[in-house]
């Protein structure tokens, strides 16, 4: 539609469709919503991993001291200082580690991209 002054009425709607189009089409949201649910996932998983850890570590602390065994402090402290595996603190969990350091990256490559087109 055109009026007297030879402006397009549509024009800014077209423009708003054209923005909106390349915008999704440069990151659709249904990878940024995949991409927040795996996120999610890891950390949970890994959360839940360290909960459930403590409480095994826990349970056989409490099965020892119910032993009569003669080196019971022993074993004790031995239960007490495994710290590897699934009983590393979450941070320092491989996959946990591993999604610090990509999402690190991805913050410095964005912070990079701003400084330079802004």
């Amino acid at each position: 539609m055109i009026s007297d002054n030879g402006l397009n009425h549509r024009a800014p709607s077209a423009l708003f469709s054209l923005l909106i189009f390349l915008v999704s089409s440069i990151f659709p949201l249904h990878i940024g919503f995949t991409v927040i649910l795996s996120i999610s996932l890891l950390l949970h998983a890994g959360a839940k991993l360290r909960i459930e850890a403590i409480q095994l570590k826990r349970t056989a602390i409490n099965c020892v001291k119910n032993l009569s065994h003669p080196d019971k402090e022993t074993v004790i402290r031995e239960i007490q200082g495994i710290d590897y595996g699934a009983f590393e603190p979450l941070f320092e969990q491989p996959a946990v580690r591993s999604l610090l350091l990509t999402l690190g990256f991805l913050g410095l490559i964005i912070s990079e991209y701003f400084t330079l087109f802004s």
